[in-house]
């Protein structure tokens, strides 16, 4: 097996929740091995399985696998396949209007949306790897924290082809941060565009922050 079979092979099992710390060890001390085999996507992969699989399955590792993860994959970059946000024309320009700059129009509007709430929240954070656009460590209710996705193809969190469904890695995303402890919800731009108003809005969000989420 080759540093890119084991690299691959770890993702895998973590996503059909059969990775352990015994596999995950034997794969990376066969990545460490075949080094010269690994490009940056796959010790992201690598990086992605342990945080679908949960950070736990690291602490007991044989030191020459945890020494290889930490040094190569532990801050690896995740190869989203979101599009990169178009830098603002203006020079100068406020940080307000960069990070706005960094959402789609539909994650704009329901960021206004949160604000008509006053539900303070981050725009651009980094959860798990994983950048997530909006998210609310105190979310309404009482309730824990909590991250907003909009799902529409534009940020390739849907296939274009199958807009109603959701890509496999928009799912790992969830999974990801879901094991950080947000709750996870989901907006689609179809249901969104049927909010006429934005008192519309604003109760449809209330009534989805209200509820359970994914799962």
């Amino acid at each position: 097996l080759g540093g890119a079979g084991a690299a691959a092979l770890s993702l895998a099992a973590a996503i059909c929740e059969q990775l352990d710390t015994t596999l995950l060890e034997s794969l990376l001390i066969r990545c460490s091995a075949k080094e010269v085999d690994l490009e940056p996507a796959m010790l992201g992969d690598i990086r992605l399985a342990t945080t679908i699989a949960g950070s736990d399955i690291i602490l007991d590792m044989d030191p020459r696998a945890l020494s290889f993860y930490r040094t190569l994959c532990q801050d690896a970059v995740l190869d989203d396949p979101r599009p990169p946000a178009e830098e603002p024309d203006v020079e100068g320009a406020a940080a307000s209007d960069i990070l706005e700059n960094q959402l789609s129009l539909f994650e704009q509007e329901v960021s206004r949306t949160l604000r008509n709430l006053e539900v303070v929240h981050s725009r651009t954070s980094t959860i798990g790897g994983f950048e997530v656009q909006l998210s609310a460590l105190a979310p309404p209710g009482g309730r824990s924290k909590c991250a907003i996705f909009c799902e529409e193809p534009l940020i390739r969190s849907v296939y274009l082809n199958t807009p109603s469904q959701r890509t496999a890695w928009q799912s790992w995303k969830y999974k990801v941060v879901a094991n950080h402890g947000f709750q996870v919800f989901p907006l689609t731009v179809d249901k969104w565009k049927t909010l006429a108003t934005t008192e519309d809005r604003s109760t449809y969000l209330r009534e989805v922050l209200a509820g359970e989420g994914w799962q």
